[in-house]
């Protein structure tokens, strides 16, 4: 987590007392560790942490998007070691009680499916007759119909990966502020790095061509993930994060200068005073666009729409920190925003209706619905959809292997039941709470305009997944961890040394400077200054006797 100093660098940026103010307000926030004094490696464990997240987002996507088993496996032995080195670290974790609920909760309900269950229970579970009368056939023991689970083997793979999310959550908990923040700096490298292949895949993709209507008939472009959609979803929760450091940082020097004259020379002045990071953010964001619209995702392309829509209207107030522009300058972002969001609109319409007509989610979506109803409570357990939608499969999908619901909720009920649903309803209560303890009137600093950013990519990520499997991609899963971990933290943490110190440092009186300041040169001092227990008296006032 680096130094105390590195923690607390963007806080006093904007105010160190407002910042404290901020947390206490917060809410109740517990410590997970083992002391809270720092030890001689602390900075050994920052920089563990960080380089193992580092490996982490760089290898994710890489192998079909974290789909090969060799990159499951990898990256569930990365999550160990984020884990153990969490552990290890001295510093602890602040962390709220109800996040300390769900994450036991998000690795605990999953086991439930696997534990053995007495042969009469199992066979009063709804769902299981086929498999019943499977066993009666064959004579023997079906084991499936002794666990919760379906298929116990799919269900502890399925276990297993949440390895990943749950420790990039708590091992990005764990870093600073100034550290989370360049994470996302080498998120945005792999994000473009992406962007680059898929750009590359969809110009390649019959040749070179310069019509747009030619480029826009050709096959989405998926970078190294398995399909299109979830390379969409990986850059719609990069977009937010860039446009929010880009409104943040632009006219940021001309905030720190005084600021006169009407409308138009504050624009100017603004203008002239863009640093090149605002720039930079400037341009992965429109990279970001561009690399979404060459996916063909029709849900990738309305979320970025909404993203940059959503962005532009909560900063447009805060545009470089503050009100730059003042009431006029938050139409005219706002605009901006609409205007970007109808200019993307004929893209999205020029190649969605022919889709439309072959798209087989519907169909999925109704008949996963209504095995769902069947398998209340419990579901057929994690990770079993392939295994078990083939018995509710409609006829008219007979000749394709369903192995996903493209509808994450919709598969969480089919997998899990009311425990499924009850897992989501928790998150959104606890996503929901953090927003109402960001979104304030106070300023923002630069750490909180990132977590803002990243709780838009959240909600981008959530509503894509109505229409998608985003949230079971691994690679995914992983960057939608960090941005959780980003988006819950506590903000305006105090400096670390104001956290240690074991008792309130005290003004020191008059009476004490001026003792102090005639004590002869090498002597001994007679009074520790700022020691309640030993205060020097005031001298007495022959007057007032």
């Amino acid at each position: 987590m680096g130094t105390s100093r590195q923690r607390a660098s963007d806080i006093e940026q904007d105010g160190q007392p407002e910042g404290r103010r901020r947390h206490r307000a917060s809410g109740h926030v517990h410590s997970v560790g083992r002391g809270s004094h720092p030890a001689a490696g602390e900075d050994t464990g920052s920089s563990l942490l960080f380089l193992g997240l580092v490996l982490l987002v760089a290898f994710a996507p890489l192998l079909r998007g974290g789909y090969a088993p060799t990159a499951t496996l990898v990256l569930q032995w990365l999550g160990l070691g984020l884990l153990i080195v969490a552990a290890w670290r001295s510093r602890p974790l602040h962390l709220r009680g109800m996040e300390i609920v769900f994450l036991c909760l998000l690795f605990g309900v999953p086991l439930l499916y696997l534990l053995p269950l007495p042969a009469d229970v199992a066979q009063w579970l709804p769902g299981r007759e086929l498999y019943l009368q499977a066993e009666s056939l064959l004579g023997g023991e079906a084991q499936a119909v002794q666990r919760l689970s379906v298929s116990p083997l799919a269900s502890e793979s399925s276990w297993l990966i949440l390895i990943v999310p749950i420790a990039v959550y708590v091992a990005t908990r764990a870093l600073s502020e100034q550290m989370q923040t360049r994470l996302v700096y080498f998120f945005f490298a792999v994000v473009l790095a992406q962007v680059l292949i898929a750009l590359f895949q969809f110009a390649t993709s019959g040749g070179m061509s310069y019509a747009i209507v030619d480029l826009l008939a050709r096959a989405g472009a998926s970078g190294t993930y398995v399909n299109r959609n979830h390379l969409s979803g990986m850059i719609e929760m990069a977009l937010p994060l860039a446009l929010a450091l880009f409104l943040y940082d632009f006219g940021g020097r001309y905030q720190k200068s005084r600021r006169g004259g009407g409308l138009r020379e504050r624009s100017i002045a603004v203008l002239n005073s863009t640093n090149r990071p605002s720039l930079i953010f400037l341009l992965l964001a429109v990279l970001f666009a561009i690399g979404i619209i060459v996916t063909r995702s029709r849900t990738g392309i309305m979320m970025a729409m909404l993203g940059i829509l959503l962005t532009t209207i909560l900063f447009s107030r805060r545009v470089g920190g503050t009100g730059t522009f003042g009431l006029m300058g938050q139409f005219i972002t706002i605009g901006v925003g609409v205007a970007i969001f109808l200019g993307l609109a004929p893209v999205l319409d020029r190649f969605s209706v022919a889709e439309l007509e072959g798209d087989a989610r519907w169909p999925i979506a109704v008949s996963t619905f209504d095995a769902a109803g069947r398998l209340l409570p419990f579901g057929s357990g994690p990770g079993t959809f392939p295994d078990v939608f083939v018995l509710y499969q409609p006829v008219e999908l007979g000749r394709w292997f369903i192995n996903y619901a493209h509808n994450d909720y919709l598969q969480t009920l089919f997998e899990m039941g009311l425990l499924g649903l009850a897992l989501v309803a928790i998150f959104l209560v606890l996503y929901l709470a953090q927003w109402a303890r960001l979104v304030t009137s106070e300023q923002w600093s630069r750490y909180r305009s990132l977590q803002i950013g990243a709780g838009i990519a959240m909600l981008l990520l959530l509503a894509h997944s109505v229409t998608d499997n985003n949230l079971r991609n691994p690679a995914n899963m992983a960057y939608f961890a960090m941005l959780a971990a980003l988006f819950f933290s506590p903000p305006g943490l105090p400096k670390l040394a104001d956290r240690l110190r074991k008792r309130p440092r005290r003004t020191v009186t008059l009476a004490e400077a001026n003792l102090a300041s005639r004590r002869p040169e090498g002597s001994e001092p007679r009074v520790e200054l700022g020691d309640p227990e030993q205060a020097v008296p005031r001298p007495r006032n022959p007057f007032m006797d």
